[in-house]
């Protein structure tokens, strides 16, 4: 069902809201369906079904196991796609000049910024910053 409507899920049974193969069904046909996902289950330990879920929706990064909020590759995808996620990212990776990189581009590219691949970190942050009404 999940498959044909992926707003299905919310009727699914609650064990079938923590399956990994009907819980990415029911979200690559539609995100929204995200809403009925199991937030405890033990689908937030496997970086297979985390990874597609934080490239759809960084802050998803959120419900991961705190292992893979310390996995490089998968916070960088989450703030990729949603800077603000770096919020949800391990001590270590939250000082990590490439996440800390990516959150600002992702930031400046919401705000409608042009973001040249060798900018500086700083002229990056000082250009959000001003964007956003920070300074």
């Amino acid at each position: 069902a999940v498959r044909k409507d992926g707003m299905a899920l919310q009727y699914a049974a609650e064990d079938l809201k923590g399956n990994k193969d009907v819980v990415l069904a029911a979200v690559n046909k539609n995100s929204s369906s995200f809403q009925h996902v199991s937030k405890t289950a033990d689908i937030w330990c496997d970086k297979d079904f985390v990874l597609p879920i934080v490239e759809l929706s960084g802050t998803t990064l959120q419900y991961a196991n705190d292992g893979l909020k310390d996995d490089k590759s998968l916070v960088l995808a989450a703030v990729s796609n949603n800077g603000t996620a770096v919020q949800y990212a391990s001590d270590d990776l939250k000082n990590d000049e490439d996440i800390v990189l990516a959150a600002f581009t992702s930031a400046a590219k919401e705000l409608g910024i042009n973001v040249d691949d060798h900018m500086p970190l700083k002229s990056l942050v000082l250009a959000v910053v001003r964007k956003d009404g920070m300074l």
